[in-house]
């Protein structure tokens, strides 16, 4: 089907494995060689509250491409922890009881691009959004911080020579 956006739409779901008893003298959680944080997770920027450790995110991605010049993004995912008595990492938050949940929130995350006719400026900006879950919310009462919505937001201006 041909459309003005030239859209992309991804159905996603990552699933890394944490480590259940945190007392057993194993280290179960897995942990990533390689690979970008940025494309991993479709993290916007330096901005990254999931991490493949520990974690189960489903959600969609949906791209568009309508001009040459330009693209744009836009990224969901609800994420829990696969182990809620393992570390979340980002946030080196940990609940060996695991009474406080293993709902790490939903994530929104979106960028937009766009290059000059001759592809040496690229002009990039995102914006994200991190709802809040019953674990963070928990992890963070406890603490008694304040439990909120994380917002980020970036500009970059790139030449390329």
């Amino acid at each position: 089907m041909n459309h003005w956006l030239n859209p992309n739409l991804a159905f996603q779901h990552y699933y890394t494995s944490g480590d259940d008893n945190p007392n057993d003298n194993r280290y179960d959680q897995f942990e990533r060689l390689f690979g970008g944080r940025r494309t991993d997770l479709n993290n916007t920027s330096i901005h990254g509250p999931l991490t493949p450790a520990n974690l189960t995110a489903t959600g969609f991605r949906v791209e568009f491409r309508p001009h040459a010049n330009w693209d744009g993004r836009i990224h969901y995912s609800a994420a829990t922890l696969s182990s809620n008595t393992d570390s979340f990492v980002i946030g080196k938050y940990q609940d060996p009881s695991g009474q406080s949940g293993d709902d790490i929130g939903h994530t929104v995350d979106s960028r937009i691009r766009f290059w000059t006719d001759d592809k040496a400026w690229m002009f990039d900006a995102g914006f994200s959004l991190l709802f809040a879950g019953n674990y963070l919310e928990s992890i963070r009462e406890q603490e008694g911080l304040p439990t909120s919505t994380t917002r980020f937001g970036y500009v970059q201006l790139s030449y390329q020579f």
